[in-house]
């Protein structure tokens, strides 16, 4: 065993994930294992803007923070001291959540270094072609190959001595969004009871230049 949740009994609890929407939903069962297990933790989530509305619409978490790549490589060629000053205000929004615990999914070693900076006593990382350096338990990993990317994430609680609960994937939807999908269907000729499938041949900004790959 890596080490046993039950006796860390994590009351605040810091999850990263800065890829795109569809490895974000990915973690919602973990999430979900873990407030079933934690009812009276705190989870807080690293996101990145595209996913912020997905996550603030989830119940099993508490706060959310951004981190957005491309609005920080703007500001630093904007004013390095803007840029600066916007670090160390993201760093202190998280230092000042007091985490007991990060699960960091980000792969990212820099990511990685920041947790131990701001404080998090325990870090438990995908240690990824090693670039967890950082992290106090470091998972062996190779990439997504053998399974669904969910179960990776829920194997961890297992490995620490958790029993991850017979959950899906959460995707909470907000009544705005609700109202807009009846109307779009409405006025689509499709009624609520009706049997119908949806195709969104789209493809996520997180491939950048690449998305096209993946459009039909």
């Amino acid at each position: 065993m890596l080490m046993d949740l039950h006796q860390i009994s994590p009351k605040r609890i810091l999850v990263i994930n800065t890829f795109g929407i569809g490895d974000v939903l990915f973690t919602t069962p973990f999430i979900s294992s873990l407030k079933l297990n934690f009812p009276d933790s705190f989870v807080g989530y690293v996101g990145n803007r595209r996913t912020a509305t997905l996550l603030e619409q989830n119940p099993d978490i508490n706060r959310v923070y951004v981190y957005e790549r491309d609005e920080f490589k703007n500001i630093y060629h904007q004013s390095k001291w803007k840029f600066l000053d916007k670090f160390k205000q993201s760093l202190r929004e998280i230092k000042e959540g007091k985490y007991d615990i990060v699960f960091d999914f980000s792969l990212n070693r820099t990511m990685n270094f920041l947790t131990k900076w701001i404080g998090i006593q325990h870090r438990v990382g995908l240690n990824y072609k090693g670039r967890m350096p950082y992290s106090t338990v470091k998972i062996p990993f190779d990439g997504f190959e053998h399974k669904h990317v969910a179960e990776y994430y829920l194997d961890i609680l297992t490995s620490m001595g958790l029993q991850p609960a017979d959950v899906g994937l959460k995707l909470g939807v907000s009544l705005k969004d609700q109202e807009w999908a009846d109307c779009f269907l409405e006025e689509a000729g499709c009624h609520k009871h009706d049997e119908f499938i949806g195709i969104i041949p789209g493809a996520g900004e997180s491939w950048g230049s690449q998305a096209r790959f993946r459009r039909w």
